[in-house]
């Protein structure tokens, strides 16, 4: 018998900072029975998370936060976990970056689904299509189709090595 063996091509770990963490949400109930909950990063607001959360001190990279191209630039990845009152329930993360021409209509809207179980789940934006009329991050949002509205949920976005 045998142990454990480490993967042949393991992804290698990178640095990342958190924009939410351990935080309890509780969706807007939809009138489908659903339940929806919108985090807002414009404004500034990916940017105050950064700093409060994810202990970002760097100018330079807060100020790629504040525009689609330099989100791309600067995060690689984005890890997604969720825990709900039953772990086999499911959600689906959404990122949507706003438009230039159409605010909420022209940009990239990114969808993930995550089972609720705690376990991270990871978006990797190299793999995504982006539209070339992005403009800024929007919103991330949490749905879930299941009747229970409050998670706990933890985003971590992972830098690119080349920044």
């Amino acid at each position: 018998m045998t142990g454990p063996k480490a993967p042949k091509d393991p992804t290698r770990k990178r640095q990342g900072f958190y924009i939410m963490r351990n935080k309890e949400i509780s969706g807007s109930v939809q009138p489908d029975g659903s339940g929806v909950q919108f985090i807002y990063l414009n404004d500034g607001r990916m940017i105050s998370s950064a700093k409060i959360v994810g202990n970002i001190a760097d100018d330079a990279m807060l100020d790629l936060l504040s525009t689609a191209e330099g989100f791309r630039k600067l995060v690689h990845s984005i890890g997604v976990s969720v825990e709900m009152d039953s772990a086999d329930k499911k959600t689906v993360f959404e990122l949507q970056m706003y438009g230039k021409s159409d605010m909420y209509g022209s940009g990239t809207t990114l969808r993930m689904a995550v089972v609720a179980d705690g376990m991270e789940s990871v978006l990797n934006l190299s793999d995504c299509v982006w539209s070339d009329d992005d403009d800024i991050p929007g919103r991330f949002a949490l749905s879930s189709t299941s009747r229970s509205r409050t998670a706990a949920q933890r985003r971590r976005w992972q830098r690119s090595n080349s920044i």
